[in-house]
């Protein structure tokens, strides 16, 4: 399994560093990512206080997790995405809102006609 960890790094200015690191079973993470030259990933044994896999200005990470939310949900942005979650929200809260009414009528109407028959 992978494991991210994101963290800042105020020490460096306004960064942050990531580590994924890889853990096989329940032992915990056993390896860490680095990116070689060419950009390619290669795994480490992972020892405690290992340098993170990556540190990047906060601007470029806020840059990266907004092009990874359009290429993964379709969305631009993730103000795009909250703003298509709410409407969503607020569909279907109408749509229980109106079963709920007509459920309410419904109990009603066999309430009175029960009324009647006695």
């Amino acid at each position: 399994m992978i494991r991210v960890v994101v963290q800042d790094q105020f020490a460096f200015g306004d960064n942050i560093s990531i580590s994924f690191g890889m853990s096989l079973g329940s032992e915990g993470v056993t390896k860490i990512a680095r990116i070689d030259d060419h950009g390619t990933i290669r795994w480490e044994d992972f020892e405690p206080g290992s340098s993170p896999t990556l540190r990047i200005d906060s601007d470029v990470a806020r840059a990266l997790l907004e092009e990874l939310t359009r290429f993964f949900h379709g969305a631009g942005d993730t103000r795009a995405l909250r703003r298509d979650y709410d409407s969503e929200r607020q569909r279907v809260d109408v749509l229980t809102r109106a079963l709920m009414d007509s459920h309410v009528t419904a109990l009603q109407i066999v309430s009175d006609d029960l009324k009647v028959q006695d």
